[in-house]
C-alpha cells in the first residue's frame, strides 16, 4: 500500500506544494496490547519495511522529508528485554510457538 501510494502521489499530482501521506501500522496496537508477541514483531517489521521504502523515495525525490512518530504507547511488553535472544529469533522465523 505505501508503494502504491508514493507511486501514484509521485507521478500524478501536479501540485508546486507537493503533498502529504499519512501511513499508519495501525494493527500493532493491537497485537501489542493484547500481548502477542508473535503479531507485534512482525508489524514492526513491516513498519520498518515501508518506512525504509519511504526514505528511499525521499532520497531519490530530493524535495521530501520522512518523519516517523508513534501515537502512544502499547504497553504490554514489560520484562521483554529478559527473554533470550534465540526465542525473539524464533519467535520472528516462525519457529517458536504460540
Amino acid at each position: 500500500m505505501t508503494q502504491s501510494a508514493l507511486q501514484v502521489l509521485g507521478t500524478n499530482i501536479d501540485n508546486p506544494n507537493g503533498f502529504f501521506l499519512m501511513i499508519e501500522g495501525g494493527a500493532l496496537d493491537n497485537a501489542a496490547e493484547s500481548g502477542h508477541l508473535r503479531a507485534a514483531i512482525g508489524e514492526y517489521l513491516a513498519f520498518d519495511e515501508a518506512f525504509g521504502y519511504c526514505v528511499n523515495c525521499a532520497a531519490q525525490r530530493g524535495d521530501t522529508i520522512v518523519i516517523a512518530v508513534p501515537d502512544h504507547d502499547s504497553g504490554g511488553f514489560s520484562g521483554i528485554e529478559a527473554c533470550e535472544d534465540t526465542l525473539i529469533d524464533g519467535i520472528i522465523s516462525g519457529t517458536v510457538g504460540t
